[in-house]
């Protein structure tokens, strides 16, 4: 785990709910630019137009893709048009759920947990309680939350004895 990343990006996710002019999150979004007038997201647009403001919408990986230290790091995304066009993280080869495991030195469980929309309430997957909802998550992780994927539903959830969380 490497967990200097990790704080990093709990720290971002943080600053960034807090900034009425920061990204509009959405874990359903790697990272697009947002049209507020139209209320639609547009995948396809080049990379040097991605900035980390309301104009960008963003999940958490988005926000990691976005950021300098990390793209120095190597953190970078890629269109990717395999479905339809998104961009999405790339790391040493990985992409999309797999950049974040590598980038982050995290398991894929771990990994689809923190970033995989399914794997939180519905009503909580975009905007500033999202954010920290994500943060609180890294905080977890960091802490030694134990996980467990139900490979029937793939969930990942958390371990708490008998009962999940």
């Amino acid at each position: 785990m490497n967990r200097e990343r990790l704080e990093r990006l709990r720290g971002l996710l943080i600053d960034d709910a807090a900034n009425e002019k920061g990204v509009t999150f959405n874990l359903q979004t790697w990272t697009a630019k947002w049209d507020h007038e139209a209320e639609t997201s547009k995948n396809g647009v080049p990379f040097e137009t991605l900035e980390m403001n309301c104009g960008t919408s963003a999940c958490a990986m988005g926000l990691a893709m976005l950021d300098p230290v990390f793209q120095s790091e190597g953190l970078q995304h890629r269109l990717d048009v395999s479905f339809r066009p998104m961009i999405v993280p790339f790391y040493m080869g990985y992409s999309e759920y797999e950049a974040g495991a590598k980038f982050f030195e995290i398991t894929g469980d771990a990994a689809e947990w923190l970033f995989g929309p399914w794997n939180y309430p519905q009503d909580k997957r975009r905007g500033a309680e999202a954010e920290v909802l994500v943060a609180e998550r890294i905080q977890k992780l960091l802490d030694g939350v134990q996980l467990h994927k139900d490979r029937h539903l793939g969930y990942v959830t958390e371990k708490t004895g008998i009962w999940e969380k």
